[in-house]
């Protein structure tokens, strides 16, 4: 029997030992399961906290192409304004162009005729000693300084002549309006009238030489 018992005790101190042994294990892999726990959730917290710096860059270069689409369409707006203006700017001195064009071809045919007529009316002045020129008075005279104008410039809106000096004045300092009939007119207003600048020289040229008896 005491055999027996010592058989027992000694089956009972290995099977001891060997639950000791196998708890000891036991809590090694528990405290490796737990470090490697502890390591994942560092990793994983790295991870986060890289995929939120990731996160805020993508937030910030969206907001700055965003801001680089708002920018560029508005150059594109600025860029269209700008060339409609400039398209304004353009049709108006083209306008502005043709009607100076016409002007001048105007004066051009004015100055023909009147050139012709001085032509035929200087012949009549050797024969009659100047007498047609009263008739011409009236058209060299300037309504202002009733003189014989100096340099004529006349308003475009009625196309009333003046000394340049003269007209210029009084739209200046006076009211915007033509001294004759009152219409509306500015200093662009005026221009050379090259036609009557020719029969002003030729009235001045026929006065200085003596008529021919």
């Amino acid at each position: 029997d005491r055999l027996a018992m010592r058989s027992a005790l000694e089956g009972a101190g290995a099977t001891r030992q060997t639950l000791e042994e196998e708890q000891r294990q036991l809590v090694k892999e528990l405290e490796d399961k737990k470090a490697e726990l502890r390591r994942l959730q560092a990793e994983a917290g790295d991870a986060d906290f890289k995929l939120e710096l990731v996160q805020a860059k993508l937030d910030e270069t969206h907001t700055a192409l965003c801001r680089k689409e708002e920018y560029e369409k508005d150059l594109i707006r600025k860029f269209a304004t700008e060339e409609q203006q400039w398209k304004d700017s353009l049709s108006q001195a083209r306008a502005a162009l043709l009607q100076e064009r016409e002007r001048a071809a105007a004066q051009a045919d004015q100055l023909v005729t009147i050139s012709s007529d001085m032509a035929q009316q200087s012949a009549e002045h050797m024969r009659t000693g100047g007498a047609h020129l009263v008739a011409r008075m009236g058209e060299v005279k300037c309504p202002i300084c009733k003189s014989m104008m100096d340099t004529p410039y006349s308003l475009a809106p009625c196309g009333h002549a003046f000394c340049r000096t003269c007209i210029c004045d009084a739209v200046t300092s006076g009211e915007p309006q033509c001294p004759v009939c009152s219409v509306r007119a500015t200093r662009r207003d005026a221009a050379p009238n090259l036609a009557l600048g020719v029969l002003i020289d030729a009235v001045r040229k026929m006065l200085a030489s003596p008529p021919v008896s």
